[in-house]
């Protein structure tokens, strides 16, 4: 063998260079392009996420008058009980611009309404749980005739400038609950119903004097 036989056993022949499968595969190309737009989507979601993020908080809802808060403390000055009346105005949102026969209208039809009815049904619970002295039937009458009759006297002379009507239905509500109460006294001794019924002739009595204030 010759020298030059020899030295070429170890010249090996260079690979073949092939060109790079994953570029030219159709597949790859696909994944590539789907992977860069959603990268490309998650950006722009983010991005609109921060730019929202910037912006002033907006407070849509609607936004009610303040309080005539002068004239609801002077009118509840001149009744006898000026703590429960300024409360109880307080707690109706209608009270922001209401004048005094609102007033009196607010105090009578949802105030001392809600709290009439709230004992009706705390009498007829009872009733119906087997406590039946006559007493509690009496004033289950009694809140009936209070609710349906005297309430509705007081918005009609509020609707018919006749204050003098509402003002003698809200005296006729006290009589009632004082009678009520004490019926109670005797049958049913320290039952909350008589702080109850209290309460909704002290409504009562706030309601009067804010209708003897009308012009």
């Amino acid at each position: 063998m010759s020298s030059s036989d020899s030295i070429a056993l170890y010249i090996r022949a260079p690979r073949s260079l092939k060109p790079s499968t994953r570029s030219s595969n159709p597949n790859f190309v696909f994944l590539a392009n789907s992977k860069m737009k959603s990268l490309t989507s998650v950006a722009a979601v983010l991005i609109c996420f921060f730019q929202i993020s910037l912006l002033p908080i907006c407070h849509c809802g609607r936004v009610s008058p303040p309080m005539d808060v002068n004239l609801i403390e002077e009118t509840c000055r001149n009744t006898p009980k000026p703590k429960l009346c300024v409360d109880s105005l307080y707690s109706v949102p209608q009270s922001a611009s209401a004048d005094v026969k609102g007033l009196a209208h607010i105090m009578n039809d949802v105030v001392l309404r809600t709290k009439a009815q709230e004992v009706h049904t705390k009498i007829d619970l009872l009733i119906k749980q087997g406590t039946r002295p006559q007493s509690l039937l009496t004033c289950a009458q009694t809140y009936s005739l209070i609710i349906n009759d005297k309430i509705k006297a007081v918005n009609e002379g509020l609707k018919d400038d006749q204050p003098l009507k509402a003002e003698q239905a809200m005296d006729d509500t006290v009589s009632l609950l004082n009678d009520c109460n004490t019926g109670l006294e005797h049958s049913l001794p320290g039952t909350p119903l008589i702080g109850m019924n209290t309460n909704v002739a002290d409504l009562a009595t706030v309601t009067k004097a804010i209708v003897k204030q009308l012009p």
